[in-house]
């Protein structure tokens, strides 16, 4: 073993069996003063003072680093006083004794070391923490030249700070390569964070004893490889302290202190230098903290800007783009491209054809270098060398942020002291190396902030695009519900029992019925056979159709709800199958036709009435049959006064005759006679408004604008009449242009005579004289056959009139049409009179 493990001349190094205490092997094989020549074998309270020997053991025992700047002092048999430091090395005890220095660690020095580090922890950035760590533990160690290492990512040391003075050479702003920091290496450094060298040219002893190996990783006297030695010398050092800066756990950098002659430090010294750079570290985890911080600050204003502006209604394409510049400054960016479901922008506008492609499976990435799942055409490229790209959905793809570094050409000034090889030394080489096609690197704040980011912006396209679909889902939902009502029908569904599961809130025409009275419900217990067999009812179809699972269409039947009422609708049906071809219901919509009823009837009675016409002859015979035993039985009567039986029976005569005359007038009366609609007062303004909404429904392609009068001024009318004109007026115009042009409806009062005037215009190909005459006759019409009836405009004319309004019609060949309608404005008269009306 002693011929494989070499230790430095600069102390002595002893390694202790724990269990007997003796010594197990040492670095020379001389007396101790133990009146022996060697001191193998020893116990160590033979060789150091028995309280002393037991100090040490004690700390070994805490298995603890080696703690150098509170050093053992301890003596020997023969009198001589040591810096002890104890700690394990595997199963054993290492003791490592440094004679004491001629001037120990005094005041002066503890003094500079808390004004150093009072210093350290005020300072506010990384360059200058640095600086002042390098002029502090050249002070310290009054060594010619230390350089403040830090490493990168692949364990290369750049030089960030320098003192250097003696006439050494400087390496400020050198990287030098990481061919000698090996994993162990920086384990070791780890562990142990000082590692000095008094003397490169030392001549080394042997480590000798008997048993197993010795890992001497921890001591500071442990030898030094060839490789080492050599550089160091290339270095222009005969001396040489190096201690690691350690943040949180993580090699970050290293202290290397040069000097050009031998120099020992004792181990008050060497701890003194190990406590300030703890500090150091310490204090760089305090300045990445601030500078987190204030990164996180900074992406949590980019964060609420976004959020505010989509509280404030934006969209999310617009809230990004707004928050572009923010971002760009974030993250040191000169260009950016938006792609949201595919649409490209940049910050000059949209970009044709989707140009940037990203991988579909890309995540979130920050590099100097644009990787393969990049894809940008060469117009964009160049600004593009660096890139940080934030998918902001599942479709990367078709869903992202990409924010571009330009081309930061670097050049890196190599320093290696041992050539490019480890091994064997070459002497120092330098040489400089361009770096091209990359960014200026970011750092991990950066990539701590695009993963926030990411998943912020991710999010909130998320909830912005359910929201939409939610807005959209409901915007169809009403759509529907407003063509529903618009829509004549109603809309029911049965289960596979054929009870009623669902039925349209709105009940045209049933009255007040409501839906929850029909659901549960079967639906063929609801639908009955009128009274009189001669009326119609196909509700036996609509049952053999249900109970077979067919569709039916436009069956009419009679639905009663007792105690409400009883109302004919025509239904129609469609059976819901499942996957297997099981019957589950049925769906389907149902009419109320009982106006269309009561218009059938209304047209046999105006056929009575026209029969009646005809038969007005034959009526007045019946009235001259009933009038002629009147006029004799009254005129016997008169002549025969005397016959009481007589008279009694010609007055009984008489009054049966009266009383059939009186029928049959009532009847006749009865059969002509029409209710008139209920009038209102209507703000025209608003209700002119809203009939236009209305209308817009059922005519989704006709584009109108209107120019309507704010005034509160009042008009005696019916709401559903004025819809009613509206839609003809409206629905005539998108006939003559053919759904092409454009329709003005406008409103003006006029004081003056106490009216209001409402105009349409459409910009149609107009009307000659002749058409114009006979414009609002019954059944005249000029559209095709099968589209209209000629009764739009005459129901339009006779309803203004009923409202005491008058209406009217300006056109000519090639300059459009103008119906214009007069309405009387209410008066508190008016209201009276029309409340006074049965």
């Amino acid at each position: 073993m002693g011929a494989r493990v070499s230790v430095q001349p600069q102390g002595i190094l002893l390694v202790v069996e724990p269990g007997d205490e003796t010594i197990l092997h040492a670095s020379i094989p001389l007396n101790l003063g133990t009146g022996r020549k060697s001191v193998l074998g020893e116990a160590l309270g033979s060789v150091l003072e028995a309280e002393d020997a037991r100090r040490c053991l004690e700390r070994a025992r805490a298995n603890e680093p080696p703690f150098l700047i509170d050093p053992l002092v301890v003596r020997d048999r023969q009198g001589r006083v040591f810096e002890a430091l104890a700690h394990r090395a595997g199963r054993r005890v290492v003791v490592e004794l440094f004679e004491t220095p001629p001037r120990p660690l005094g005041e002066d020095v503890l003094g500079r070391l808390t004004v150093a580090l009072g210093q350290v922890a005020r300072v506010a950035t990384l360059e200058a923490l640095c600086a002042h760590a390098a002029r502090t533990l050249a002070d310290l160690t009054g060594y010619d030249r230390v350089m403040i290492h830090r490493f990168t990512e692949a364990w290369d040391g750049d030089v960030v700070a320098e003192v250097c003075r003696g006439g050494m050479a400087s390496f400020l702003g050198r990287r030098f390569p990481g061919l000698g920091h090996a994993p162990e290496a920086r384990a070791r450094l780890e562990r142990l964070s000082v590692r000095a060298i008094p003397d490169v040219g030392y001549r080394p002893q042997r480590l000798e004893g008997r048993g197993s190996r010795v890992d001497l990783g921890g001591c500071l006297l442990r030898g030094v490889s060839p490789g080492l030695r050599a550089a160091l010398e290339a270095l222009g050092a005969r001396a040489s302290l190096a201690v690691a800066i350690v943040v949180e756990g993580r090699l970050w950098g290293m202290v290397v202190c040069h000097h050009g002659e031998p120099r020992p430090l004792p181990p008050s010294i060497m701890g003194a230098a190990q406590v300030f750079t703890e500090m150091v570290g310490q204090q760089i985890v305090r300045l990445d903290s601030e500078a987190r911080a204030h990164s996180r600050a900074r992406v949590s204003a980019v964060m609420e800007g976004v959020a505010g502006r989509l509280a404030e209604g934006a969209g999310m394409a617009e809230a990004l783009r707004a928050a572009l510049p923010d971002l760009r400054a974030l993250f040191g960016a000169g260009a950016a491209v938006l792609s949201l479901d595919g649409r490209q922008a940049s910050a000059d506008g949209p970009l044709d054809g989707a140009p940037v492609e990203v991988d579909p499976a890309q995540k979130v990435l920050v590099s100097e270098r644009v990787p393969e799942g990049v894809v940008l055409p060469p117009a964009l490229a160049r600004g593009f060398a660096g890139v940080v790209l934030l998918p902001l959905s599942d479709a990367p793809d078709k869903d992202f942020m990409v924010l571009g570094r330009e081309e930061a050409s670097c050049l890196i000034r190599w320093v290696d002291p041992r050539g490019r090889q480890a091994l064997p030394p070459a002497g120092l080489e330098a040489w400089d190396e361009e770096v091209r096609g990359c960014s200026r690197p970011f750092t991990a704040l950066d990539e701590e902030a695009a993963v926030a980011l990411q998943l912020f912006l991710a999010e909130r396209l998320g909830e912005v695009r359910r929201r939409e679909a939610e807005d959209a889902l409901e915007e169809s939902q009403l759509r529907l519900r407003h063509l529903a009502e618009c829509s004549s029908d109603w809309f029911w569904e049965t289960d596979a029992q054929g009870r009623l599961t669902t039925v349209s809130d709105l009940l045209k025409g049933l009255g007040d019925l409501r839906a929850a009275e029909l659901i549960g419900h079967p639906l063929t217990l609801l639908l009955g056979a009128p009274d009189d067999p001669g009326e119609g009812s196909e509700v036996e179809d609509i049952e053999s159709a249900l109970a077979r699972g067919h569709a039916f269409h436009g069956l009419t039947a009679l639905l009663r709800v007792a105690g409400r009422g009883q109302w004919w609708v025509r239904l129609s049906g469609v059976p819901l199958l499942g996957a297997a071809g099981e019957l589950l219901g049925f769906r389907g919509t149902g009419t109320n036709v009982t106006p269309l009823k009561a218009l059938q009837e209304e047209r046999l009675r105006a056929q009575r009435l026209e029969a009646l016409g005809r038969m007005a002859s034959g009526i007045a015979h019946e009235i001259n049959n009933v009038l002629q035993p009147m006029l004799t039985m009254s005129y016997y009567a008169g002549k025969r006064v005397e016959d009481t039986a007589f008279v009694r029976q010609a007055l009984a005569d008489i009054e049966e005759s009266g009383l059939r005359a009186r029928e049959i007038v009532r009847a006749i009366l009865a059969f002509a006679r029409q209710a008139p609609s209920r009038r209102q007062p209507l703000t025209i303004a608003r209700d002119l408004g809203r009939a236009i909404e209305f209308a817009r429904k059922g005519l989704p392609q006709l584009r109108v604008f209107t120019d309507i009068e704010e005034t509160s001024v009042q008009v005696l009318a019916n709401e559903t009449e004025l819809s009613q004109i509206v839609l003809n007026l409206l629905a005539n115009a998108n006939d003559a242009m053919d759904g092409r042009g454009i329709v003005h409806v406008g409103l003006r009062t006029q004081p003056d005579v106490g009216r209001v005037r409402i105009t349409v215009r459409d910009e149609g190909p107009g009307m000659d004289l002749d058409i114009r005459d006979r414009i609002f006759d019954p059944f005249f019409t000029t559209k095709p056959e099968g589209r209209g009836t000629g009764m739009g405009l005459a129901v339009v004319h006779g309803l203004v009139e009923a409202w005491g309004g008058t209406i009217g019609v300006e056109s000519a060949p090639g300059m459009g049409t103008i119906f214009w309608i007069s309405l009387p404005v209410t008066t508190a008269t008016a209201l009276k009179t029309s409340q006074a009306e049965p």
